[in-house]
């Protein structure tokens, strides 16, 4: 199976849908889809999509960050 990154860093699930990048481990990338197929590929070398991956991830744990600070504000209501 080739790995073939869109300019915005995402690639191609097997089912179709896009995959998204959500975290890193080192050399490797997370990427997991709206169904949860999960693929871990390397990084790749090209910095702007280095840059995008870091986007991706980023944006994703700040959502997770505001995630928790509504169920922690739904908590002490």
């Amino acid at each position: 199976m080739s790995l073939e990154f869109h300019s915005d860093a995402t690639i191609e699930c097997a089912c179709g849908l896009p995959l998204f990048p959500i975290s890193r481990a080192g050399a490797d990338v997370r990427y997991e889809c709206a169904n949860r197929h999960v693929r871990l590929v390397p990084m790749p070398a090209d910095p702007g999509l280095r840059r995008a991956i870091a986007n991706w991830i980023d944006k994703r744990s700040q959502q997770i960050e505001e995630q928790h600070r509504r169920w922690e504000r739904e908590r002490e209501d």
